[in-house]
């Protein structure tokens, strides 16, 4: 492990032994994080960083108390899990499958740290909603890893780097473009099926943060809220997950794949929002479609499309486009003997004329024109992008034009076309004061008397948009 220098010292000396091993969610850009991290009176700091291409960086020594747990529930007691565990922090989104060199990374630093410590296998916990201390909003649980020897004990390849720098290291994206440039690329993402882009709201930022990609809708208003249990919610849908919030707390959210946990409930609140997302993307929700129970058994997010079907080379399909991929099943003839449990994904499909087929048919929904040869359609077909928003467009960016094109789970862009940026690794605008826009304060108070209604909307006819008026507002501005 080299040491060019010593590490900082950072937190108290620990004076309880190490009995747990503790993984936290951070999908913020490695860079970004590990500068983060080292800021004076930073509420988040693990021991271990590791980053999406595999690298692990220790920012602090393991016999140092660190502030990345906090008190939990362990052992049939609550305590301060800071005191007794190490904390490593991944770079990636809860819930989805983590990249090959991350999870190699990850086994061979745990197997180092069990030896290290002497501690048992069954010492690794993990926070289940990607919602890091001290937000205490998540749920310490134990985990069991799938430890292949292979990987995990070969530590002859393990090397940690040690984070000596409070500086944020130049990474290509994150220099390149300043924050009007960011907010540039996030307002054309927001605006292409839901509203402008608002660092207000809640469920904005945390799309943002949780990598969550593009609103598939609006937010849902008043008239679409959700009444449950004898509470109301409101939600928007983005192409990886829907955000839930209980309109008495707008800053918690829930994420709808947390709640339905790949299976379809009969009733209830996660029920409900299904129903009304499938509603608002593509069309009605069906629980006895086959490409329903799919879609969310594998959490491939919302149709785009109703079902339907196409013909290619004499054979008849059904299909349905959904944000990150696109389902077919082949048709028997006669019909009645189609095998409809045979749902097939895009993703998995060589190219053939049948995939050039289906991708035409993911296309439409954006209105734009399919190009299997273009650049940026390549780059988001491998790194698994789902459907296209829009077609390529020109937008300057850093005084330069740019290509642009925005997939459901994330936006690329390209000065030359080859070297290929993505809206995820640029670090996120941060959250704004509220604001109380007047459309806003309507939703929240429904039982405002009519005479109310119509002053604030004939005011706000008289003297416009109401987007433009609230982003022409000093931010000092009361409203």
């Amino acid at each position: 492990m080299p040491k060019t220098k010593r590490l900082r010292v950072l937190g108290k000396p620990r004076a309880s032994d190490i009995q747990l091993l503790v993984l936290h969610y951070d999908p913020t850009p490695a860079n970004l994080a590990l500068y983060m991290y080292q800021q004076n009176k930073a509420d988040f700091m693990p021991h271990y960083h590791i980053a999406v291409d595999g690298t692990i960086t220790r920012l602090a020594s393991d016999d140092r108390i660190l502030p990345h747990s906090g008190l939990a529930a362990w052992n049939k007691r609550r305590c301060n899990m800071n005191t007794i565990s190490i904390g490593i922090a991944l770079e990636a989104v809860f819930g989805i499958q983590l990249p090959v060199a991350l999870f190699n990374s990850h086994l061979r630093l745990i197997d180092h740290l069990i030896k290290a410590h002497n501690l048992v296998r069954e010492c690794v916990y993990v926070w289940d909603d990607d919602q890091p201390y001290p937000s205490g909003r998540g749920r310490l649980i134990p985990i069991r890893l799938p430890f292949d020897p292979a990987i995990a004990q070969d530590n002859s390849v393990l090397t940690i780097y040690e984070a000596i720098s409070k500086d944020l290291p130049a990474e290509r994206g994150i220099d390149t473009l300043n924050p009007s440039d960011v907010l540039l690329l996030i307002m054309e993402t927001f605006q292409r099926r839901g509203e402008p882009y608002r660092s207000d709201w809640s469920f904005h930022q945390e799309a943002l943060r949780t990598k969550l990609g593009a609103p598939l809708a609006p937010a849902a208003n008043s008239l679409r809220f959700i009444t449950c249990n004898g509470s109301t919610y409101g939600y928007q849908p983005f192409a990886r997950d829907t955000l839930i919030s209980n309109v008495n707390d707008w800053s918690t959210t829930q994420r709808l794949n947390y709640l339905l946990k790949k299976t379809i409930p009969n009733n209830g609140l996660a029920r409900q929002i299904l129903e009304a997302v499938y509603l608002r993307t593509g069309g009605v929700f069906h629980d006895d479609w086959s490409f329903h129970h799919f879609a969310v058994q594998n959490e491939l997010g919302y149709p785009l499309t109703a079902s339907y079907r196409i013909t290619v080379a004499d054979q008849a399909y059904s299909i349905q486009v959904f944000s990150l991929d696109t389902l077919y099943t082949p048709l028997a003839d006669p019909i009645e003997q189609t095998a409809w449990d045979d749902v097939r994904k895009l993703s998995d499909l060589a190219a053939s004329d049948l995939a050039h087929a289906l991708w035409q048919e993911t296309y439409k929904p954006s209105g734009a024109v399919y190009d299997p040869n273009h650049a940026l359609h390549r780059f988001a077909v491998t790194h698994h992008l789902g459907a296209p928003l829009s077609g390529v467009i020109t937008r300057t960016l850093a005084g330069q034009p740019y290509s642009v094109q925005i997939f459901a789970a994330d936006t690329l862009y390209s000065r030359d076309g080859q070297v290929i940026e993505r809206l995820r690794d640029l670090p996120f605008p941060l959250a704004t004061p509220p604001i109380q826009s007047a459309s806003t304060w309507l939703d929240q108070h429904p039982s405002a008397p009519s005479a109310v209604y119509n002053l604030i909307h004939r005011a706000i006819s008289m003297i416009g948009h109401e987007d433009a008026i609230f982003d022409a507002l000093p931010e000092i501005c009361e409203h």
